[in-house]
C-alpha cells in the first residue's frame, strides 16, 4: 500500500496546497507544473492501494471554501482562452452564491476518481 499524507498546516491557499500534494506525491522528484489531476493520475497508476491521509483536513476545507474558489476561478480569468471565459464566469458566479465544488472538493474529488482512499483526519 502507497500512502501519501499531508497536513492541513502546511498551506493555506490552492497555490501552496498544490507544492505540497505535488512534491508529496512525487517525493519532490517532480517540479514541474502538470495539472493536479495528471499528477495524481501517474502516481496512482499501479496495481497498489494507495491512501491520502488528510491531517488537519477541516482547516483546509476552510481555506479552500467558497471564498478561496472564487478568488481562484478570477485568476484563471486572466489567462484562459476566450472559449472558456464564460465557463469560468458562470464558476465564479456558482462560488459567489456557494453553490457547485469548492477547490477543497475539486482536490479530493481528483483523489477519488483516481481510486485513492482519502482519510480525513
Amino acid at each position: 500500500m502507497r500512502e501519501i499524507i499531508v497536513d492541513g498546516n502546511d498551506f493555506n491557499n490552492y497555490n501552496k496546497a498544490y507544492i505540497v500534494f505535488r512534491d508529496a506525491v512525487s517525493s519532490g522528484k517532480e517540479k514541474n507544473n502538470d495539472s493536479m489531476r495528471d499528477i495524481i493520475k501517474r502516481y496512482t497508476n499501479t496495481e497498489e492501494e494507495v491512501v491520502l491521509i488528510w491531517n488537519n483536513s477541516e482547516k483546509s476545507r476552510r481555506d479552500l471554501s467558497y471564498a478561496a474558489t472564487t478568488e481562484y476561478y478570477k485568476r484563471k480569468l486572466q489567462y484562459e482562452q476566450f472559449s472558456s471565459l464564460l465557463d469560468i464566469i458562470v464558476k465564479i458566479k456558482e462560488s459567489e452564491e456557494k453553490k457547485g465544488q469548492t477547490l477543497f472538493d475539486m482536490m479530493v474529488e481528483s483523489f477519488v476518481i483516481n481510486g485513492v482512499n482519502v482519510v480525513f483526519k
